[in-house]
């Protein structure tokens, strides 16, 4: 029957409304909202738009879903599942009214909210008619992750051969209660591939495996934990884990580098290779800076946990700096979700708002990202000198700019007109509640920051201009604030350069703020909107009936006291859960990162409560409670599960037998490096690069990690995701990683150094077997690859060779004269250059690119695009050397300019250019530019002659790219050599038939999994 069309369209409304209210969400994204679009919402839209004002502005309320869709004097707010249409994002844009008024919000938090239509505004179901900001829950919740360890003592058992440990014991009564028979011990080889993969992150070699088998001595399972144990690579191995959860990076926002991030990861890699108990391990990386560091200043680099994370540079973007730290701290060390509570009580875990902002003021009160802090002597001589030099300098220019800024800004601020708008403004908003000022001051166009110092100022009669400069984020402007975001990325810049030419002088560091300022309640949010004060003290769900708040400077070190040595003994637990993890590829508690009432319960109790007791009873060894996992019966079983287990425990949640892995992407690269015999196990120092050709031989923990941008084939492998900490990686077996496989460069590149390593074997099919998987073949695997193998025997001729060549040199300035021409290895694809990551240790910058490049540091390591003359004739040079310099070079003669040089191996020196660094008390522009036509009209050459193309630095390395575009041109007209036109990467081989065997096992997935 049909409604009248009144009536039909207000049921219509009212079911679109029910849906609206009812629809639930899945946990991934009410965690997306929760974390990414609840704190934007709450810091720039609810001072105005919320249902707790008595009349919203334009009727329109932000802080419920239902509030939303319905909309305000305009209509709805946003169109579930559709940015575009949404009126929200067209104010954000400012594609009509422009919100919020006080400034276009950044374009990653547009993209945020763009990302959350799209999604269908998840919500979490509770909190669809309610306010964001909900009153303290006063509901107690117990839980067993929040008791004190229980004392667990190992059942007794029936098969008492398969369960050989303690920890056997309380695995075996499980499987006895389900009546279910364990798997019996993997065989030898299996064994010591999946031990040495888990502790090494290698696979084990050929003789590895033999040695092993023929080892009859009642302990040779235990040497060989104990030899792995001991190795160098246990760090690397180990260290990546820690790094998923620390969300490791070595750049941060914008792609900016952070300036000693590998300082961290260095010390990680060697905090887990001695064997730093779990408690200092934890206590360094919180507060290095305020305990006794025992002689070991080189320590302070743990604080890259702290340091290297949300990197915003606004005072304004406090809040969001500092909830990334409560975030990796309350859920990497007590697996609590204490971020939910940012902008009211937690929804499910007895962790009031409050309990966030206690938290809040122990990081808020810590200096983040400062300069680099010097650790140990640097040398003054040579390059060492000029860094220090530099970086010196470089920090000066931020600190001069800050404070000439700050002094103009307060005289702006000073003039009558603007003086007298504030006092007006001050005597109006004092009569307002603290959180209606915010959006007063944006209702008026002023700064909330300066409208709260000149209401104080009615009261104590101080000078609201005079902002301390400790202050200075909260008053600079636009152009302010990318100034200064560009002299430290310089810094930055100059820092980390240092760093990655061999020097660890330095680390990032943090310290304390000189003025502690206390803590508040942030109303939904919002930095403007202060509530009660709240002290810095610990999560009270795990603080006892004696709860004690830090009185030490921020509290850093009594935070990381109470974390490892507090009445609930959460962190103990936490990590022993992880180590299982990784060894059995799901933790005794699935959600590792999540112990409260969202999470799941542990599948064994008491043997994770008894692992957390022998843990903090052993000295906090991670060494020796990885040692007492591998060495139990159930590490050692076969991973073939039984049809009773598989239908009783189809999850093997009992542990029955081992699960079956895919190694993660660093295994799979450094176990085909090393079957190859290419890998470099060089440790420590600066990252490489992952995609250029050829591939970079050292192991894959030291890969350069772009927070915002990650590479592409590491999110094809599940990488860890640097933008958050990352609990456990997803293992998704998924068609783009057989193609890339298949297809890759890196891959073609093992498969042809496998096959040239084996040589003139007398049996090439049984060495390939050996060097990939530890073993011989059977009959039938033996006849397929020995088929591959055979279908040819020559490899297909070299492609994409050129008249050019890209290297660096030695220049002698005085002869004109050049030697010692060392060609390129590394090609990115746009650069070819001497490392695969620059700045190389020993050349500097040195690289080339289709139009230009950039010199090393002086003569010896000048760049040169060499051309080699294909015949006999007479040549026309036509040629640009040019140098764009951007305002800050201009403006701090940040470069000197570099020099070009003609040099012929027949005649020597042909010509030479100049091109200078930017002229003092010149008009500063946004991009300045010196140049030279570099031309030649005739010049003769023979077959076989060379012409290198070569630029210097002039004895100052430091801004020195350069473009300079060069036609080589037979005068006859007949030929032209370009060099952007002619620029090429490698010349590339197919693969031979013997290389497309080797590559079938590489693809295999006895290759790719453990067992």
């Amino acid at each position: 029957m049909l409604l009248p069309k009144r009536r039909g369209w207000l049921a219509a409304a009212f079911l679109l409304s029910a849906v609206a209210q009812a629809q639930t969400f899945s946990r991934e994204e009410v965690d997306f909202f929760e974390t990414k679009i609840r704190p934007v919402l709450a810091a720039q839209c609810l001072g105005c738009h919320t249902s707790s004002r008595t009349s919203p502005a334009a009727h329109l309320a932000l802080d419920s879903r239902a509030a939303i869709l319905k909309g305000g004097d305009s209509g709805p707010a946003a169109v579930a599942g559709n940015p575009a249409s949404s009126r929200i994002i067209q104010a954000v844009r400012y594609e009509g009214p422009q919100m919020p008024p006080s400034g276009k919000l950044p374009a990653d938090q547009i993209a945020l909210l763009e990302q959350w239509i799209a999604r269908g505004l998840p919500w979490p179901v509770e909190s669809t008619a309610a306010p964001l900001a909900a009153k303290p829950s006063a509901k107690l919740t117990t839980r067993w992750a929040w008791e004190p360890l229980h004392n667990a003592t190992p059942p007794a058992v029936r098969n008492t051969p398969a369960a050989p440990t303690p920890m056997d014991r309380f695995i075996e009564a499980k499987l006895e209660s389900a009546n279910l028979q364990p798997a019996p011990p993997a065989d030898r080889r299996t064994l010591l591939r999946r031990l040495s993969i888990d502790l090494i992150g290698l696979a084990p070699t050929y003789a590895e495996v033999r040695s092993f088998d023929n080892d009859h001595r009642p302990d040779a399972y235990e040497r060989q934990v104990d030899r792995l144990l001991a190795s160098p690579h246990f760090g690397e191995r180990w260290g990546r884990h820690w790094m998923d959860l620390a969300r490791y990076a070595d750049s941060g926002t914008l792609g900016i580098r952070f300036p000693l991030a590998v300082a961290y990861r260095d010390w990680v890699i060697d905090a887990f290779n001695r064997d730093l108990p779990y408690d200092r391990f934890v206590t360094l990386q919180l507060a290095a800076d305020q305990v006794d560091l025992r002689g070991r200043q080189q320590d302070l680099a743990a604080l890259g946990f702290i340091a290297l994370g949300n990197d915003l540079y606004r005072a304004t973007e406090l809040p969001d700096r500092v909830d990334d730290r409560i975030d990796v701290v309350s859920r990497g060390l007590l697996a609590l979700t204490v971020s939910c509570a940012r902008c009211h009580d937690h929804k499910y875990d007895p962790i009031p708002t409050r309990d966030y902002y206690s938290l809040y003021g122990v990081f808020a009160n810590t200096q983040l990202l400062g300069f680099a802090k010097t650790v140990a002597p640097t040398s003054h001589d040579g390059i060492a000198s000029w860094y220090e030099q530099r970086i010196a300098l470089r920090a000066q220019s931020l600190d001069n700019y800050r404070r000439e800024r700050l002094e103009a800004i307060r005289a702006d601020y000073r003039q009558p007109a603007e003086s007298d708008k504030y006092r007006k403004a001050a005597e109006e908003a004092r009569q307002l509640p603290a959180s209606r000022r915010d959006g007063y001051a944006r209702e008026h166009n002023l700064s909330a920051y300066m409208l709260e110092r000149w209401v104080l100022s009615l009261d104590d009669h101080s000078d609201p201009t005079a902002v301390p400069i400790e202050d200075f984020g909260y008053v600079m402007t636009e152009g302010d604030s990318n100034t200064t975001r560009e002299l430290r990325k310089e810094y930055e810049q100059m820092v980390s350069d240092f760093a990655w030419r061999g020097s660890m002088a330095r680390v990032t560091s943090v310290s304390d703020e000189r003025t502690l300022r206390p803590a508040h309640v942030l109303i939904r949010g919002n930095l403007n909107d202060p509530g009660e004060e709240t002290p810095p003290c610990f999560v009270s769900v795990l603080s006892g009936p004696n709860r004690d708040c830090f009185t030490h400077g921020s509290g850093r070190a009594e935070l990381a006291k109470a974390i490892l040595h507090g009445p609930i003994p959460i962190a103990s637990r936490v990590l022993v859960n992880r180590v299982w993890q990784h060894l059995f590829g799901e933790g005794l508690i699935r959600s590792v990162s999540d112990f409260g009432r969202r999470g799941e319960d542990p599948t064994h109790p008491e043997l994770l409560d008894y692992l957390a007791t022998q843990y903090q009873n052993g000295g906090w060894s991670t060494k020796r409670l990885i040692r007492s996992i591998v060495l139990t019966a159930a590490y050692r079983r076969a991973s073939n599960a039984s049809p009773e287990a598989l239908a009783a425990d189809p999850e093997n949640r009992l542990l029955s037998h081992m699960n079956r892995r895919r190694i993660d992407f660093e295994s799979l690269r450094d176990s085909m490096l090393l079957c190859a015999g290419r890998i470099d196990t060089t440790m420590g120092g600066k990252p490489i690069a992952l995609t250029t050709i050829p591939a970079d031989p050292r192991r894959t923990i030291y890969a350069y990690i772009e927070r915002e941008r990650p590479l592409p084939l590491l999110k094809i492998f599940d990488v860890a995701d640097a933008e958050q900490h990352t609990p456990a990686r997803g293992m998704t077996i998924v068609p783009q990683q057989a193609l890339f496989l298949m297809n890759s460069p890196f891959e073609q590149e093992i498969s042809s150094s496998l096959d040239t390593s084996i040589g003139n074997s007398p049996d090439f099919v049984n060495d390939l077997f050996r060097r990939t998987l530890q073993r011989d073949p059977d009959p039938d695997e033996r006849k397929l690859i020995a088929g591959i193998a055979g279908r040819a025997t020559r490899a297909p001729a070299p492609i994409g060779d050129s008249q050019w060549r890209y290297g660096s040199l030695s220049f002698d300035l005085s002869s004109g004269r050049v030697r010692d021409f060392r060609e390129f290895r590394y090609f990115t694809g746009t650069t070819w250059q001497t490392a695969s990551m620059l700045p190389d240790a020993k050349e500097g910058m040195a690289s080339l690119t289709a139009t230009g490049g950039s010199p090393g540091d002086g003569l010896d390591n000048a760049v040169s695009r060499r051309w080699i003359a294909p015949r006999d004739m007479t040549v026309r040079i036509t040629s640009t050397l040019m140098q764009r310099r951007n305002q800050f070079a201009q403006r701090f003669s940040w470069t000197n300019g570099v020099r070009g040089s003609l040099v012929s191996s027949r005649s020597g020196m042909v010509g030479q250019w100049l091109v200078n660094g930017p002229v003092k008390e010149a008009k500063i522009v946004e991009q300045d530019e010196s140049k030279s036509e570099a031309n030649v009209e005739s010049l003769v050459v023979k077959a076989g002659d060379i012409l290198d193309f070569v630029v210097d630095s002039r004895d100052d390395p430091e801004l020195d790219a350069f473009t300079w575009n060069i036609k080589v041109e037979d005068v006859t007209g007949t030929q032209t050599w370009d060099s952007v036109r002619d620029f090429k990467g490698p010349a590339t081989r197919g693969l031979t038939s013997r290389a497309r065997a080797a590559q079938v096992l590489l693809m295999s997935n006895e290759f790719a999994f453990l067992d």
